[in-house]
């Protein structure tokens, strides 16, 4: 047989024993495939007890280099746990009310804030309260926060554009209306 430009392929099962060849490759494909099959059926139920037993565990929502620049960091889960890595001292955790997430860890000068979904600012080790939004209606869900370059302030940013300075962070405006239009 050949194709386009003239190169001739030959089969490769010719000669008096090719027909039994071909006739042991398919019992043995379709055992093989029900070998799997049946394995799949037994293992995958015992696989899904075991997922169901075991607690989930919450994804990072925020990972934070410790200020001093030593290569220690923060991870920051949103129930509020916040672990230390690679040297980064303790810092506490706080515990969130139902329906509410930790968004992020902003250091102070002294100790952290965690900052919630509803606008909430949770101070911790000696950082004060600078002021929140959780007794405002937002429009959408604070989704990130910044320190100033100081320490002493932050600023909170929703998800329809609000900016909410708090500390000696200055107001430079929000783009809530140009995110509206």
């Amino acid at each position: 047989m050949s194709i386009g430009g003239g190169v001739a392929l030959r089969p490769h099962l010719r000669g008096p024993g090719s027909r039994g060849a071909r006739r042991a490759v398919a019992p043995v494909g379709i055992l093989a495939l029900l070998a799997a099959l049946l394995a799949a059926l037994l293992v995958l139920p015992v696989l899904a007890a075991g997922a169901q037993e075991r607690p989930s565990s919450p994804e990072p929502v925020d990972v934070d280099l410790v200020p001093d620049g030593s290569g220690g960091y923060w991870v920051t889960y949103a129930d509020g746990r916040v672990e230390s890595r690679e040297g980064a001292p303790a810092v506490g955790s706080v515990s969130v009310a139902p329906g509410e997430s930790i968004v992020a860890l902003v250091p102070a000068a002294a100790g952290h804030w965690l900052i919630t979904d509803l606008g909430r600012v949770l101070p911790v080790g000696g950082a004060p309260h600078l002021g929140d939004m959780s007794e405002v209606a937002l429009n959408g869900a604070v989704i990130a926060a910044v320190p100033t370059t100081t320490g002493a302030g932050y600023v909170l940013l929703g998800s329809d554009g609000g900016i909410f300075s708090f500390g000696d962070a200055a107001f430079q405006g929000s783009v809530q209306g140009i995110l509206d239009e």
